[in-house]
């Protein structure tokens, strides 16, 4: 070798002895061997992985590695071909905690190794056979952390590639992921140009069943040059996989299709969807993702919908409305996961939400809100009113954010609750960052709510109240309240120390109320006082535990007038003003126990106990106990007297137990009911299953008894009553029955006679009278339900009915199919509803296919009016159902003929009723009708045409001119049915019209319910001229014809207009009905909102006329001017006055409020000044002061002063004459009607409180009959309207009176009222005079205004008829004439009689057949008086005769009538005096 150095060379380096020579090429060659072992090695490894073994343990590789990966476990079995060219796995599993979830059958894997070779890759196949998604997977969550996001991307440099075919034959879906079971096939290809851009097509299909579903998609990403394009579209049969879940079954065929094009910076696609060929979805979406790393990515979306019918459930539909829309808009960023939403807008019908929010990277700075806002509450539900928003915030950072809630509602109606307004504020706050634990939270909550009511107005705690929580819960979930109060200016209601930690649950609570009216409301009393509860309860977490309640109650009161609820107003007669109400619970896992139920009224005590186990059963104990009944005198309004006593038990199973039930009543005294003694006694087992039992009633009365008895069993759907008896003194009656409840069919009899039902009437405190006999017989028989009866009743007196002599006789079989056999119903004196039949007849007779009946009668109905009625009519099988045919009806009602104008036919066919062909005329009127109405639809209408309104007063309501005409339709389907009704009144006149100048009116009205909402729109105008006032209006109402429902929400939203603009004088004719003129224009426009139980009025209205007038009152006044405003639901007047002509004025002004019509703030000033408030010939008053109305819609009170004065009141010289009806009482008369309660007064007069004083001013006189007087004084009047306290007194400051020619003077005269409710003064009046000799006598009038005392007193005391001959002549009753006598003795009658004088000229003029025979006194005194006759020879001509005292001073008279108000006199004296006089008067 060249630089080998060999060892005989050099021997001083040759190798020491005995040390071997190193190898130095051992290495190289022992690697090179090490390699070509491994090459020879993986041919055999390659051949031992394709052998069955070997395949199995790649696959239990696999298995452990997914288990490791994803904490599933796979199971992979039958795995072969050749790999890596090929690879077939027979069965793949997944399985998560819950079990199996996925399974893959037949997976395939192919791919050519050759196509490397030309710079591919080929995918020959990706498949399956079946691919079966039974649930969604329960997925771990991942512990890894997620892999950093690299951008811009760097793409790798691929070549082409190939996956020619991605197939899947089966795609089970079961129900539990899709709604319902879907097999579907998919398959596709995937592509890569090798130049940066990728494809997809891919299609699937639907294969089970009838409903194919179609999926395709195509796509392309060409990541070279970041442009995206992509195009999708699914359909779907009806009844399809997704037409069924967004639709259901019967939702039509469904399409969605998706299409986009454009690069990704900037990329815009378009979505929509179509069902039953009828588009409802449509959007417009944004993205962008720009490449550079800096820059923010973007999204937007612009949706609109359009739900078809039925593709919402109803409710969601009201709340979406037909065309909702979404706008979104947000960026993001790619790298730093900084996210905003810069706009979230969502308009629907039920109001828009809106949103915004701003997440950092850091996660510290967070910010979003969220607002939703509901303009109309009751889109939501009808029963809600009224606008809300809700705002929510959320700030701080992700690990430890704070959110705040603020809800704001105005005028919101829930039902029959009200609220004006409110607001609440909620804040939420972590005690610390949410890491690795929930550190634990506070949570507080703070609101009012101002003008809260319930039903009628009526509040629980008050209308204002404040809400308060303050919670919180630690990082154990041990939750505490440390305090929740809920307080307003009537009351509060407070839970404290509430804690729940390691599943035990403590509390206490209590409320007080001031006014329990609001909650007694809403259980449908009447009831006011205050109340004060507490109670407490603490459970173990074992479910154990204690709870305890305490009420005590105080000022308890029912309603003022007890006839308004008699049910409230017994319950607080019984209760008392201070009940207790106390009881204790025990609880656990094997039940509960109540001990110590006890309530103490003042009339009443109620005590119970009661036990449940949770092995099924109860036992329970009751006792009532009301020891004197009559403190229900004044609720009940009739005298009431006796005791009570009642004992109720359960026991056995709790879900059917036995009960037993004894009542006594001592005593019984209820109106004209009386009874020593009342039993009753009931008892039954099995209440809630097979019920069978016993009941008793006994009564007991002066040596009388009536008892009622019977047995009842109910097995299954049959009901049966047996050995039923009623037994009274003459009375007895027994019977049984079968009753099968499916069917309604009765298997059974009654029968018996009463010689006399007043005998029964005894018992049961009502009037009854007569003799009855009766047999009545009912069998269930196959061929249906027979019917026997012979009934005959004479001298009948019923509650409601009454028969001079009453008979029936029916032999009848299928009674309620096809009836045969006969019947006969006859009567006379037959009254009944306010008519009275002197002759009634029905008879009937039907043979099995047709029953046909007559009918006649004639009496006369209300009013006395005569009634005459014939009709013929039959029900015969028509198809399945039957047909009833009105042939003929006929007669006439107060003299107005009324008549059928062809066969009416009423059609029963299962479920469908229908109604054709009537036609009906009623004098001028015709009245027509059809319809029907059944499960599928619903159809009518009705028109009258041509109806004289005089007509009217047939039925109560005379006066009426005009004709009207009204038609009606009815639609739809029987559960959303619509309804229209129009009516048209003409020439409208009334009764109280005089002039036939005044207009008649035109009144026009449609009422139209539809679509959940009932509207009215209604005019008023003078005939042939524009509409005087309009109004329109709108409320939801719930109305349905099956089941029959016709409800408007109590917290229904109201809205409508009211427009007038009129010339009053044009609307004489309704003003006439008040005696009223008015020459002036009335104009407004008011809005309408709120609800129907809170409405609320916005706009104006102005009254402005020249003059006023008003007969009954002779009220007269000038420039009338009147402005309101309303707003808010405050009605303001803003000026209102007057003036009569005279110098006098008034004026007005105040408010009302009227968007609460019980609750309504009131607050009206009145002023007069000088005005003339009556200018009759009876009386002209003039009033100045001021009064004043205050308080609510329903309590107010009138407060102020007012003087009267000056006056003048003019006694009528006469009396129009009255006729004196003797009442007479028939004892023991059954026709005689009871004593009518007496009526209370209006419930406004009952809350009208008065505080007014009434003072008579200067100049009030009060002349005629003799009286010429000045009167003074004043009067307090307080109390309510209706009953008024009056205090204080009237007094005569000077007067005299006029007594048979002779004037007195009123020394004394007073009227003093004392404060009784009804006013009763007294009277103090003496009138005077003295005659020549010194001696006084006069009159004197005292006692009070229902007893007067008239007596005759004088000074010094003297006989009566001396009195009244010095009142009289002056002088004594010795010293007078003949004449003065008689005059004397007349006197004296008149004020002994006791009412109209007995005169003994009238029976001389009657004796003598004059028309005229008086004593006409002169100024004179005896020496003038004249007496005077007359008498009238023919019409028109009356020849007269007078005599004074004096010999020359008689004459006769002729007087001739030209016209009613002018007549000629002629006149001849004893002195041969003679004149001749046009005398003309004039009457108004």
């Amino acid at each position: 070798m060249p630089n080998s150095t060999s060892a005989s060379d050099n021997p001083s380096k040759a190798p020491p002895p005995n040390r071997p020579r190193p190898r130095r090429r051992s290495l190289p060659r022992f690697v090179a061997l090490c390699c070509g072992g491994l090459f020879a090695l993986l041919p055999l490894a390659w051949a031992a992985l394709l052998t069955p073994a070997g395949l199995r343990a790649a696959a239990g590789l696999a298995e452990a590695a997914i288990h490791a990966a994803s904490g599933m476990t796979a199971t992979i079995r039958d795995v072969s071909g050749v790999l890596p060219v090929s690879l077939r796995v027979g069965r793949f599993a997944l399985a998560d905690k819950d079990g199996l979830w996925l399974v893959i059958s037949d997976a395939r894997f192919s791919w050519s190794p050759l196509a490397l070779l030309r710079g591919r890759v080929l995918v020959n196949e990706v498949s399956a056979d079946v691919v079966r998604l039974r649930r969604a997977p329960d997925v771990p969550p991942s512990t890894r952390p997620a892999p950093p996001v690299e951008w811009p991307p760097r793409f790798p440099r691929l070549p082409a590639i190939l996956v020619d075919r991605l197939a899947v034959n089966r795609i089970i879906l079961d129900a539990p992921v899709a709604g319902q079971d879907a097999v579907i096939a998919v398959a596709g290809r995937l592509a890569e140009s090798g130049k940066g851009v990728v494809a997809l097509a891919l299609e699937a299909t639907r294969l089970d069943g009838d409903k194919p579903l179609a999926l395709r998609v195509g796509g392309a990403l060409d990541y070279a040059d970041w442009r995206l394009s992509a195009k999708i579209s699914v359909s779907d049969a009806p009844g399809g996989l997704l037409a069924s879940a967004l639709a259901g079954p019967d939702g039509g065929a469904l399409t969605v299709g998706l299409a986009g094009d454009g690069p990704l910076s900037g990329w815009e696609g378009r979505l929509s969807a179509t069902l039953k060929q009828k588009e409802f979805l449509h959007a417009d979406l944004g993205l962008g993702v720009p490449l550079d790393a800096a820059a923010m990515g973007s999204f937007s979306l612009d949706a609109a919908l359009s739900p078809p019918p039925g593709l919402l459930p109803d409710a969601l539909a009201g709340i979406v409305g037909g065309r909702p829309d979404c706008r979104l808009s947000g960026r993001f960023g790619i790298l730093s996961g900084e996210f905003f939403l810069d706009r979230a807008d969502l308009a629907a019908a039920a109001g828009t939400l809106a949103a915004t929010a701003h997440l950092p990277p850091d996660g510290k700075d967070i910010a979003a809100t969220v607002t939703a806002n509901v303009p109309d509450a009751a889109v939501l539900d009808p029963s809600l009113a009224g606008a809300a928003t809700v705002t929510l915030k959320a700030s701080g950072s992700i690990a430890q954010p704070a959110v705040t809630a603020a809800v704001r509602a105005v005028r919101f109606a829930a039902g029959p609750l009200r609220m004006e307004s409110g607001d609440l504020r909620a804040e939420a706050a972590l005690a610390g960052p949410a890491t690795d634990a929930f550190p634990g939270a506070k949570v507080t909550v703070t609101g009012e709510l101002a003008g809260l009511s319930g039903p009628e107005g009526a509040t629980l705690l008050g209308q204002s109240l404040r809400l308060a929580v303050d919670a919180s819960m630690d990082a154990k979930g041990e939750l505490a309240a440390k305090s929740v109060s809920l307080a307003g200016q009537g009351g509060e209601l407070r839970l404290t120390d509430a804690r729940y930690a390691q599943g035990r649950a403590t509390g206490d609570a209590s409320l007080t109320v001031d006014d329990l009216a609001g909650a007694a409301s809403l259980a449908g009393l009447r009831l006011a006082g205050g109340l004060s509860l507490k109670a407490s309860v603490a459970a173990d977490a074992d479910g154990a535990g204690k709870a305890a309640l305490a009420a005590d109650f105080s000022r308890l009161a029912g309603p003022d007038a007890p006839g308004d609820d008699a049910a409230s107003a017994a319950l607080a007669a019984l209760l008392g003003p201070a009940p207790h109400l106390s009881t204790a619970l025990e609880f656990s896992g094997n039940g509960a126990k109540l001990s110590d139920l006890d309530l103490d009224g003042k009339a009443v005590r109620l005590t119970g106990s009661g036990s449940f186990e949770t092995a099924g059963t109860v036992a329970a104990k009751l006792t009532l106990a009301v020891p004197d009944l009559s403190v229900l005198e004044r609720a009940l309004g009739q005298r009431v007297a006796g005791s009570l006593s009642c004992d109720v038990s359960a026991s056995g199973k709790a879900a059917s137990p036995h009960v037993s039930a004894k009542a006594t009543l001592d005593k019984l005294l209820a109106g004209e009911l009386a009874l020593a003694g009342v039993n009753l006694d009931v008892t039954a087992d099995d209440v809630a299953g097979n019920a069978s039992g016993k009941l008793a009633l006994a009564a007991r009365r002066e040596g009388e008894t009536a008892r009622l008895e019977t047995d009842f069993a109910l097995a299954g759907d049959r009901l049966r009553i047996q050995n039923l008896r009623l037994g009274a003194p003459d009375a007895s009656f027994s019977g049984e029955a079968a009753v099968a409840l499916a069917t309604g069919r009765v298997t059974g009899k009654l029968s018996g006679n009463a010689a006399n039902l007043a005998g029964l009437g005894r018992f049961t405190g009502q009037r009854l009278a007569g003799a009855l006999r009766l047999s009545v017989a009912a069998d269930a028989a196959r061929d249906g339900q027979a019917l026997t009866a012979d009934i005959a009743a004479t001298n009948l007196a019923l509650p409601g009915l009454s028969a001079g002599r009453l008979t029936v006789a029916a032999s009848l079989g299928d009674v309620t199919g096809n009836p045969r056999g006969k019947a006969t119903v006859a009567g006379s004196g037959v009254a009944a509803g306010g008519m009275t039949l002197s002759s009634l007849s029905v008879a009937a007779s039907g043979d099995g296919r047709t029953l046909a009946a007559d009918l006649d009668a004639k009496g006369t109905v209300a009013g006395g009016k005569t009634l005459q009625l014939a009709a013929k009519a039959s029900m015969a099988a028509a198809g399945k159902g039957r047909k009833v045919t009105l042939a003929s009806l006929s007669g006439a009602l107060d003299g107005r003929r009324f008549n059928l104008t062809a066969p009416a036919v009423v059609g029963l066919d299962g479920d469908t009723t229908s109604l054709s062909g009537l036609s009906l005329a009623f004098d001028k009127a015709r009245i027509e009708a059809s319809g029907s109405l059944g499960p599928r639809g619903v159809s009518g209408k009705a028109a009258v045409t041509g109806f004289p309104l005089p007509l009217l007063g047939a039925f109560g309501a005379p006066g009426i001119g005009g004709t009207a005409s009204v038609t009606a339709t009815l639609s739809g389907s029987p559960a959303r049915p619509e309804c229209t009704a129009e009516a048209r009144l003409e020439g409208v006149t009334l009764a109280a019209e005089k002039s036939k100048a005044m207009s008649a009116l035109s009144v026009r009205a449609k009422a139209t319910v539809a679509g959940g909402k009932a509207t009215l729109a209604a005019g008023v105008a003078p005939t042939g001229q524009k509409e005087a006032v309009t109004v329109e209006a709108a409320v939801p109402i719930r109305f349905a014809l099956a089941p029959f429902v016709a409800d408007v929400p109590a917290g229904a939203a109201l809205s409508g207009r009211v427009t007038a603009d009129s010339d009053l004088s044009q609307m004489a004719v309704l003003l006439a009905q008040a005696n009223t003129r008015i020459d002036g224009r009335l104009t407004a426009d008011l809005r309408l909102g709120g609800s129907l139980a809170a409405p609320s009025l916005d706009g104006s209205l102005a009254l402005a006329a020249k003059k006023l007038e008003n007969a009954d009152a002779g009220l007269v006044l000038h420039n009338l001017l009147l402005r309101a405003d309303a707003a808010g639901g405050v009605l303001t007047v803003r000026q209102g006055s007057g003036q009569d002509g005279k110098g006098g004025s008034f004026t007005l002004s105040g408010t009302v409020g009227v968007s609460d019509l019980v609750n309504g703030p009131v607050d009206l000033a009145l002023t007069l000044t000088r005005l003339r408030v009556a200018g009759l010939d009876l009386a002209t008053v003039t009033a100045d002061g001021k009064a004043q109305v205050s308080g609510t819609l329903s309590r107010m009170r009138a407060s102020g002063k007012i003087t009267l004065g000056p006056a003048d009141i003019n006694l009528p010289s006469s009396l129009p004459p009255e006729v004196t009806v003797i009442p007479v009482t028939i004892i023991n008369d059954p026709n005689t009607p009871k004593k009518k309660r007496k009526l209370a007064p209006p419930a406004a007069a009952r809350h009208i409180d008065l505080d007014l004083a009434v003072a008579l001013g200067q100049a009030v006189y009060v002349r005629g009959l003799g009286l010429e007087s000045r009167w003074g004084g004043e009067v307090k009047v307080t109390g309510t309207a209706a009953a008024p306290r009056v205090v204080g007194r009237y007094f005569v400051e000077k007067g005299r009176v006029e007594l048979f020619g002779s004037n007195l003077e009123i020394s004394k005269g007073e009227i003093v009222f004392h404060g009784e409710t009804p006013p009763a003064p007294t009277f103090d009046i003496l009138a005077e005079n003295t005659s020549s000799d010194g001696v006084t006598a006069g009159v004197a009038i005292t006692g009070d205004a229902t007893n007067p005392n008239i007596a005759l007193v004088s000074k010094p005391t003297l006989p009566h008829d001396e009195i009244l001959s010095r009142i009289l002549f002056g002088q004594s009753a010795a010293t007078l004439s003949p004449l003065q006598a008689a005059q004397l003795a007349q006197a004296a009658a008149s004020l002994y009689a006791g009412g109209t004088p007995t005169s003994i000229l009238a029976r001389t003029r009657r004796i003598l057949g004059l028309d005229q025979l008086t004593l006409v006194s002169g100024k004179g005194g005896i020496s003038s008086t004249v007496l005077k006759a007359g008498k009238e020879i023919v019409k028109g001509v009356t020849v007269g005769v007078e005599q004074g005292m004096g010999a020359q001073s008689g004459a006769v008279s002729v007087e001739v009538q030209v016209t009613p108000n002018i007549t000629i006199d002629s006149r001849v004296g004893a002195n041969n005096k003679q004149g001749v006089g046009v005398n003309w008067k004039w009457d108004y």
